[in-house]
């Protein structure tokens, strides 16, 4: 047992007493360290998950892909387990374990550790922040256990995780959110009860549309800053998941504090904003604060209405914003203060202007960026 301890203890070396965490160093330091008869079959109906896991979805694409290629070739690495009074838990590889059911297989290889409970949350926890399988309401629970367990401060978090400090302050920020938006499943076309499923989901398709729109000539026939063309965005996005896709909202909706444009005047509102000017950049930016206050949609405003502005400055300006060098923190801020002042935004987007307008990196980048402002950030779009 001592020396099944000191193995493990190699690999959670590795884990906690380093700058970076690393949790695919932690499984091959495992996996090196384990002779041939550590690794054993394990029948899947012993197996549960680990109770500290943070991820309550996985991605059914992915699994059915993972299910195919297990049903070909098997299962290339064991997955690691502890053993428990009634079975065994999975410490890592959870996603194999239900591939391999998917599979149609009754067993599994896997290699026993023996692991305290903080051993077991900090790698549940770290295998699924490190692998980008987390939506932000698991992200931002993941790294306050992390924080609470670990008594680490966001700044040395931080580091551990490799992300930035305002990334890990700005996920926080949506626990402090009513339990009812955190919650909020919208009706939809995939019949999806589940928030994080949902919003993985969202994520995927919108942007992989997202990207169609780059390469494609759909919007040719739109006039560029009308609502029709951002209408005709959104549909194009969302169409696939939601009915209200490029339709006016029949519903009141407000962020914080902040009431958006009453459906009562919503149209008018519209109306009046297609009718401002749009030759300069400061027109140009106005005409964009006032389609962020009307927020036309019921869901998917900002993601479509960045698009719609771009759309406008390349027309009149030959320009693009470049979303990649914009700080979320700034530009929601910026955003936020613009019905009031809208200098601070004109001045953040002047910033970041750029002649690449037709520059796939730029794009690709951008769009990345425009669904991370609204906390979305498991695909990348050169990915989709």
């Amino acid at each position: 047992m001592e020396t099944k301890r000191k193995a493990l203890g190699k690999g959670l070396e590795q884990l906690f007493n380093v700058d970076t965490f690393s949790i695919d160093e932690f499984e091959k330091n495992v996996v090196e360290n384990a002779s041939k008869s550590d690794i054993k079959n394990i029948r899947l109906d012993e197996l549960r998950s680990n109770p500290y896991q943070p991820r309550k979805v996985f991605d059914p694409e992915g699994l059915n892909e993972l299910a195919s290629s297990i049903k070909e070739y098997g299962v290339f690495e064991p997955i690691i387990v502890k053993k428990s009074i009634k079975g065994y838990e999975i410490v890592a590889g959870e996603r194999r374990s239900l591939a391999a059911k998917k599979a149609g297989l009754s067993e599994i290889p896997a290699i026993v550790r023996d692991l305290t409970d903080d051993e077991m949350m900090s790698i549940a926890l770290l295998e699924n922040i490190q692998r980008e399988d987390l939506n932000a309401i698991e992200e931002a629970l993941a790294y306050k256990k992390m924080i609470e367990h670990m008594g680490l401060t966001q700044e040395e978090l931080a580091k551990k995780v490799g992300k930035s400090r305002s990334h890990i302050t700005n996920i926080l920020g949506i626990l402090k959110l009513p339990k009812d938006v955190q919650n909020m499943v919208l009706e939809n076309k995939l019949n999806i009860t589940d928030s994080t499923e949902l919003a993985r989901m969202e994520e995927k398709i919108s942007k992989k549309k997202a990207v169609e729109l780059f390469e494609n000539e759909y919007l040719n026939q739109c006039e560029v800053g009308t609502f029709q063309m951002l209408a005709a965005i959104h549909k194009y996005l969302f169409d696939e998941i939601y009915d209200f896709a490029g339709k006016i909202r029949t519903v009141n909706i407000a962020k914080g504090n902040f009431r958006f444009a009453p459906v009562m005047y919503l149209k008018t509102a519209i109306e009046n904003i297609e009718k401002m000017p749009q030759t300069t950049f400061d027109e140009i930016i106005e005409k964009y604060v006032e389609m962020n206050i009307a927020h036309p949609f019921r869901e998917g405003n900002g993601r479509s209405t960045r698009i719609w502005l771009d759309l406008i400055l390349k027309k009149e300006l030959n320009k693009v914003i470049d979303w990649s060098t914009v700080d979320k923190e700034d530009y929601l801020l910026a955003m936020e203060r613009s019905p009031i002042k809208d200098i601070e935004i004109k001045y953040i987007l002047k910033q970041a202007l750029t002649d690449k307008v037709d520059d796939r990196e730029v794009y690709m980048k951008g769009i990345d960026h425009s669904y991370y402002y609204e906390g979305y950030a498991v695909y990348k779009a050169q990915d989709l």
